[in-house]
């Protein structure tokens, strides 16, 4: 006798870490689908875990006249968390709000990243991709306007590879915002799902 939850359609089950793509918002705000192919250069690389969140949050407003209250939404944060396994020079720029696509953080592991310096975190478009089990079928999370939330932080260890934490935090995007009207009616990023062609 068979007892508890049975999955029928394995297909769907979402397995891995996604793989993350970054590059500068204001090149790319007006396109409102995916924009780095799953081979692009832009990737962050290999990455040791991937985390997406979504809230929103609501307040009551009593009607006039009415017994009602009416429900409305203040706001709607969504973030993806990840650990990099790779510690490059661009990993460590784009964990502390920089320039991802600057020529001063290209190389690998040369070069130098200034501390200390003041100023607002670059506006990235973040794209992570999940591949499902059959390697056909995917969903993509994109954030078209992103800064990075969270301080970068890494702790080296004598056997363990040093895992570098960012939180990527979605921007309204929308024309009323400085955006663009593309995203007019998804104006903190979108979920797609397709299939991999060719």
């Amino acid at each position: 006798m068979r007892i508890g939850a049975t999955t029928k359609y394995t297909q769907s089950v979402l397995l891995g870490v996604a793989k993350v793509f970054c590059g500068l918002s204001s090149t790319h705000i007006a396109t409102a689908t995916q924009v780095f192919t799953y081979t692009a250069t832009n990737s962050v690389g290999a990455l040791a875990s991937t985390e997406f969140s979504f809230s929103q949050e609501f307040q009551e407003v009593d009607i006039l006249g009415k017994r009602d209250r009416k429900i409305i939404p203040l706001r709607t944060q969504v973030s993806l968390s990840v650990q990099f396994q790779e510690m490059t020079v661009r990993n460590l720029a784009i964990s502390m709000g920089l320039n991802p696509v600057s020529t001063a953080y290209d190389k690998v592991l040369t070069g130098s990243i200034p501390l200390g310096l003041d100023g607002d975190s670059t506006e990235l478009r973040v794209e992570a991709v999940c591949v499902y089990p059959d390697q056909k079928n995917y969903m993509a999370i994109i954030f078209p306007k992103a800064i990075v939330r969270m301080q970068a932080s890494m702790s080296p260890t004598n056997t363990d590879g040093t895992n570098l934490n960012a939180v990527f935090e979605s921007r309204y995007a929308d024309a009323i915002h400085g955006g663009n009207a593309a995203w007019n009616t998804m104006p903190t990023g979108v979920i797609l799902f397709g299939t991999f062609t060719g």
